[in-house]
């Protein structure tokens, strides 16, 4: 059996901080307690060996997803009164372009005293039954490395752990899987608002923004990939959304290989999520393949103080296993996909999802939307207009943004053609491994609102309900809530409300 060593350094309680190579970083009380823990039981013994085995098998289940977008992480654009609210002198001109410069913006504690209130109320206990009652299984919780650490330069807050925690419990309770999902890290892997730091794609530049988020992983896969939660988290997404043609591949694939070693160094056997980086389909079918032995020393800084718990170089033997590929996809960030008709839009998807079939491993589209234009306020970034008005990095004008989002001045023909992508959607992802929709609320911006949708009447209650001829002909166009993880009473309603349609399901 391997053990984990003893630390080789104490760690200031008080402050928690610690130097390498002229910066410094501090670590939220949550890990900074994970640690204390640790080094107070000084190695591991049997019954600290995590032994997972997941609960969900991508290869035969279906994930029904929706993502917590704009919580954890905020989003100008999911809520923009939060961010007008942060303006210096009210004008747009000095409203925070991402949530770094929110928090540099207010100070730290009123950042803080500010992102509690949100997070308190944007989404709570009952959303989580609504998502159940909605046919969905699983939701996606993106999460910042910020809720972990911080570089001694970040004005970032610490607290976002606390709702991890809450969502876990709120999905055993309700019956829901949960994904990890680490969407931003030290410098940004794609310079993207989301990214918690827009316009630098930095994360590469700097060995320690790469070690540390290694560390923040292993804290991660440690806590949560661990047998207490096994029944709740499904998979942990190591990275959202690195962009491929800004990064150095290679590299990437040195983080993505250094990441699942860690996961099966602590014996745990849970699916890990590796988002495709932007790049051509199969592309990751010769990579993250066969066998692997790998050699880790996760700390490359002593000064670090082996923050998960190693002291010594770390080995993994083995197959690599339980992966599977995470796919985005949206239609509204080029003037070419903006210019097409639903149906060219519904040709491109039948095509793109016919590639992503191909590949070997397991895969799924964990991001994608209703949305056919750009018009959402801030969607762009803050102080960008839209492409689709001609507004933002163009100068064609496609149409109109002023009643985007005024659901009661659409034209019936817009309101056929979201309910029309979305059931294409719903179809053809059903092929792969499933489908997470991106979000499930936000203040104004429909096309990306799950809740909005299906309110309207636009996003189909039960998922299975169609109104207009499916893109498919096989029974994959058949989107019915997997078996898996359903108390006995809800199996025999969804039996019913089979029969009632005249759909299959065993």
């Amino acid at each position: 059996m391997k053990s984990i060593a003893a630390f080789s350094m104490v760690i200031a309680i008080a402050s928690a901080y610690a130097s390498t190579a002229g910066s410094t970083y501090e670590l939220s009380p949550s890990f900074k307690d994970f640690i204390g823990k640790r080094r107070a039981k000084r190695s591991w013994d049997e019954n600290d060996t995590i032994n997972v085995t997941s609960t969900f098998d991508y290869n035969n289940d279906k994930v029904y997803g929706v993502n917590l977008g704009g919580w954890m992480v905020t989003e100008p654009y999911i809520t923009p009164t939060l961010y007008w609210d942060a303006s210096a002198d009210g004008t747009e001109a000095t409203v925070p372009v991402d949530e770094y410069h929110y928090c540099k913006q207010l100070g730290t504690e009123e950042c803080h005293a500010r992102l509690k209130k949100h997070w308190d109320s944007w989404i709570v206990e009952s959303d989580f039954e609504k998502i159940k009652k909605y046919g969905f299984n699983t939701v996606r919780f993106p999460i910042g490395y910020w809720a972990f650490a911080h570089l001694s330069s970040d004005p970032y807050c610490f607290g976002q752990e606390e709702y991890l925690d809450k969502a876990i419990q709120w999905c055993r309770k309700y019956g829901l899987f949960l994904w990890i999902d680490l969407h931003g890290v030290p410098g940004s892997q794609n310079g993207f608002d989301n990214s918690g730091l827009r316009d630098h794609v930095d994360w590469q530049k700097d060995s320690l923004y790469v070690d540390l988020s290694l560390e923040i992983l292993h804290y991660i896969m440690a806590k949560y990939g661990g047998k207490e939660y096994k029944d709740v988290v499904s998979a942990i997404q190591v990275l959202n959304e690195p962009l491929g043609s800004r990064l150095n591949i290679n590299k990437l694939e040195e983080f993505y290989v250094n990441s699942y070693t860690q996961m099966r160094y602590l014996k745990s056997d849970n699916y890990i999520a590796y988002h495709d980086a932007f790049m051509a389909p199969e592309f990751w079918d010769t990579r993250l393949t066969g066998k692997v032995s790998h050699s880790s020393n996760i700390t490359l800084y002593p000064q670090m103080g082996n923050l998960t718990g190693y002291t010594n170089t770390s080995t993994y033997q083995g197959d690599y296993y339980n992966i599977i590929i995470d796919h985005h996809r949206y239609e509204v960030f080029d003037v070419g996909q903006l210019s097409q008709t639903i149906d060219e839009h519904i040709a491109s998807l039948k095509a793109y999802t016919s590639a992503i079939l191909k590949e070997e491993k397991p895969k799924l589209v964990g991001e994608w939307a209703a949305a056919i234009t750009d018009c959402a306020f801030w969607l762009n970034g803050v102080g960008r207009g839209a492409r689709y008005d001609g507004s933002f990095q163009s100068t064609k004008k496609l149409g109109g943004c002023a009643y985007a989002n005024d659901f009661g001045e659409w034209t019936n023909e817009r309101r056929i053609e979201v309910r029309k992508l979305i059931e294409a959607q719903l179809d053809l992802y059903n092929q792969t491994s499933g489908f997470i929709f991106w979000c499930y609320k936000t203040e104004d911006a429909i096309e990306w609102d799950l809740e909005k949708l299906i309110d309207y009447g636009l996003f189909p209650q039960p998922l299975a309900d169609r109104r207009y001829v499916s893109v498919l002909s096989s029974d994959a166009a058949i989107v019915s809530s997997p078996l898996t993880n359903i108390p006995k009473i809800e199996f025999i309603v969804l039996i019913l409300t089979a029969c009632a349609l005249g759909l299959e399901l065993l």
